[in-house]
């Protein structure tokens, strides 16, 4: 690897927002309970909220995420934690392929027999597993045996996918795992006993989540990955029965707003129009009422299968369902509540993108750039001053050891919630009706910090693809991204014959400029790309376009208006974006004090400084890495 210093624009940089995600990840790791992982993390003031499944749930997600983040980052930190809790994991999977329960009987694991995170006490001390928790651990598994080509790891891999098959209940052409919400865990199948009931779920909120869709679509999800690793058939044949599951009536009663007679006048109302001209509403559709971050999962592992399965039908699902969901919170911000729905919904539109089911790459662009990393808590001296501020400590001893910001820096906001109506803050990172006892939490719900790093550039037989302007190092090129501060992108070839690169819908192409070596070439489109080509490998090619600036205002139906909102707009969260090209440069929530009197904490979208260039630079030294692991 070159190790000279080079200058580079000092912008969003992702890699470096991993290695701070690896710090949050290792530090939700307990030694002294078998290497669980805490579920939540207290920021201000230190601390852990565990979870009753936290074990079957949150030790796969961390063992996946920093599988994921540690290729891309280079981080080496907490290496033999990692490795002690994959042991502990592998220490309580059968030889038959489940992963089972953390023990019940180690000292001071209260919340393992339940009652922890809205769920009930146990109803049996039988050992068990859960599907979803089988799901994630199969999927960090098949990454782990990508990434490190580990036979021993694809052996195990092989065992819980074969078993997520054999448990599942089988009718007619489809396929479900039971809720067993009356069990105090969700989706718990007991190892002597098997499922404790059968009963199919009624609608998409009948299970302890209020999410039955996004639990089977977690399955699907690694079915189909694993099907990618390995070319097994049956995977692929239980997530496509899942996903007959997933489809079915029951769990999509959204539908459109019923016509009115909005606008109506003595000759023509919107209902009189729909029933002349047209306008029905078709069912089935993909329109749902339901758990926002459950929904993000659900259309996660619903498009994986499509591209698995090339699925027409399940393709244009998703892209229905992506659609309406922007409908909802701040997609500008990409910013809906809960982070896992921030996170995840560039996910699914990297997916639909690739999948050619729509070009969705602005929408990944705008995501990225504000809530997905404006919810991180990266800056420690803010935290220290809040901390001052509120007279809160910035370490403790806990039930879970000594937890101090330096542990949890680099979790992400869990989200932005700050009253019972779906209100959002997007001003700050402080809880919902959280007292100072638990003014700022976060969770670790990181790995699509990877999904959307390897999605910035690809590359094949020399001809690379550019989605995202944003930082990135690789083997084909490295991009230097000098957005927002000015329209500018420079690429450093280092083995194409052809670059495209996408631009935003934003930019100006009439005043597009183009460079290779310093010499001017006249931008050659294709669809939303520049493509440059004639390369020999060693050039480097600049970009440039003018910045555009300019203003929106949003309102968040959370109150019960009526129809003719307009008219009861101050009755409304109203809010005011600011925004240069896909970065928001400030966010304004004029009449907030109506819906909290909730102090903010840690202020987000302080960047007045991006307004203008040119860019500030730094010193680094490029790092590649060995292996991108393929998104499956």
């Amino acid at each position: 690897m070159n190790k000279e210093m080079t200058s580079v624009p000092d912008t969003l940089d992702l890699a470096a927002r991993a290695r701070l995600a690896v710090n949050a990840l290792v530090g939700t790791i307990l030694p002294q309970f078998e290497h669980e992982c805490l579920w939540l993390q207290n920021v201000l003031p230190p601390g852990g909220y565990p979870h009753t499944c936290q074990w079957p749930d949150h030790n796969p997600r961390v063992l996946w995420a920093l599988t994921l983040l540690r290729p891309m980052s280079g981080s080496e930190q907490g290496l033999d934690l990692e490795a002690k809790m994959l042991a502990s994991m592998l220490g309580r999977t059968t030889e038959d392929g489940l992963y089972l329960n953390a023990p019940l009987d180690t000292p001071g694991a209260w919340w393992r027999k339940g009652g922890a995170g809205g769920r009930m006490d146990r109803a049996s001390t039988e050992e068990f597993t859960t599907a979803a928790g089988m799901a994630v651990f199969l999927q960090a598994l098949t990454d782990r045996a990508v990434r490190d080509d580990d036979a021993g790891l694809r052996e195990r891999a092989s065992r819980i996918a074969e078993t997520l098959s054999r448990i599942v209940v089988r009718k007619d052409d489809y396929a479900y795992y039971p809720a067993t919400s009356d069990f105090g865990m969700d989706y718990a199948y007991l190892r002597e006993s098997g499922w404790p009931d059968t009963r199919e779920a009624l609608s998409d909120q009948d299970d302890p989540e209020g999410a039955v869709t996004c639990y089977h679509a977690t399955v699907v999800r690694a079915l189909c990955a694993w099907h990618a690793a390995s070319g097994d058939e049956a995977a692929l044949e239980t997530a496509g029965r899942l996903v007959r599951y997933i489809l079915k009536p029951q769990f999509w009663t959204g539908s459109c707003a019923p016509w009115t007679e909005a606008g109506g006048t003595d000759v023509h109302n919107a209902r009189e129009i729909r029933a002349v001209h047209g306008g029905a509403e078709r069912k089935p559709s993909a329109l749902f009422q339901g758990h926002q971050a459950g929904m993000a999962y659900t259309f996660t592992g619903l498009i994986d299968y499509a591209i698995a399965a090339n699925d027409p039908t399940v393709k244009d699902w998703v892209r229905q369902g992506y659609e309406y969901f922007r409908n909802l919170g701040l997609p500008r911000l990409g910013m809906w509540g809960e982070n896992i729905a921030n996170n995840q919904m560039a996910a699914i539109a990297i997916k639909l993108s690739d999948a050619g089911v729509g070009d969705y790459w602005d929408d990944v662009d705008e995501y990225v750039r504000n809530a997905f990393v404006e919810d991180q808590f990266v800056d420690a001296e803010l935290l220290r001053r809040e901390a001052e501020k509120h007279g809160l400590p910035t370490s403790r001893d806990t039930e879970f050891g000594e937890m101090s910001l330096e542990r949890v820096l680099g979790c992400v906001r869990h989200e932005g919630l700050i009253d019972g109506e779906a209100t959002l803050d997007p001003t700050c990172n402080r809880a919902k009706g959280m007292g100072l006892e638990h003014a700022l939490y976060g969770s670790c719900y990181l790995e699509p910090f990877y999904f959307v790093w390897e999605a910035i550039t690809r590359c094949q037989d020399g001809a690379a693809q550019v989605n995202l302007l944003l930082n990135r190092s690789s083997a084909w090129l490295d991009i230097d991204s000098y957005l927002p501060y000015e329209g500018k992108v420079v690429l450093h070839n280092k083995s194409c014959h052809t670059v495209s690169v996408r631009l935003p819908r934003w930019a100006d192409r009439g005043a597009v400029a183009c460079d290779v070596d310093g010499r001017g070439v006249a931008p050659v489109w294709a669809g939303n790309y520049v493509v440059v080509g004639g390369l020999t490998g060693q050039e480097t090619i600049t970009i440039e376009f003018p910045m555009v600036e300019w203003t929106e205002t949003a309102w968040l139906l959370t109150r019960d208006v009526g129809w003719r909102w307009w008219e009861h707009a101050e009755e409304l969260p109203r809010y005011v974006l600011h925004m240069r090209g896909g970065t928001c440069v400030q966010v304004e929530f004029p009449n907030r004090e109506q819906f909290t009197d909730r102090e903010p904490m840690y202020p987000v979208f302080q960047r007045e400084h991006m307004r203008s260039g040119p860019a500030p630079m730094r010193q680094i030294v490029r790092r590649v890495p060995a292996k991108v692991i393929p998104w499956w």
